[in-house]
């Protein structure tokens, strides 16, 4: 059996399904965008991290900022839904809002990497306009449920 030479062992990578290796990318992207800063991490470095070269991010993103913008979509996306459960254990406007409230802050604690590249960020993306009929980016869904509650309990007059 021939001996594999540690240069050997360098060239030689393992081969992900597309959805694994996109989350490979994001997992690593999320630590080297915390700990480095959006704009000083390479596609080179990040490839790099995850045993894959550069080219091959770009099976899976166009760019740093689809990156990114990747990230905070999983972020708001996951946010949402704690969002919609905290809601309809509520029993009135005000109590929907304070317990969204909490999770607002809970989910960000426990998830402070994300947090700080979502909101913290000055090289957060911005999402280009939808596309008619695509549903809208999981930020603005956010967004928009939260001026929901706000709308609902002004009606309120609470």
């Amino acid at each position: 059996m021939a001996k594999i030479t540690a240069a050997a062992k360098h060239i030689i990578r393992r081969r992900f399904p597309p959805q694994e290796r996109r989350a490979q990318v994001l997992a690593a992207a999320k630590e080297m965008f915390a700990e480095q800063g959006v704009t000083n991490v390479t596609m080179r470095a990040l490839g790099k991290r995850c045993g894959i070269t550069q080219a091959s991010i770009y099976q899976h993103f166009v760019d740093k900022d689809a990156i990114l913008a990747a990230i905070c979509d999983d972020y708001f996306s996951q946010m949402l839904e704690q969002f919609r459960i905290a809601a309809m254990a509520a029993c009135d406007p005000l109590a929907r809002l304070l317990a969204v409230m909490r999770v607002y802050m809970d989910f960000g604690l426990s998830h402070p990497q994300e947090y700080q590249l979502t909101f913290m960020n000055p090289a957060r993306h911005i999402h280009p306009p939808t596309p008619d009929g695509a549903p809208p980016p999981a930020g603005t869904m956010t967004f928009n449920f939260l001026q929901g509650l706000v709308g609902e309990l002004m009606a309120s007059g609470q």
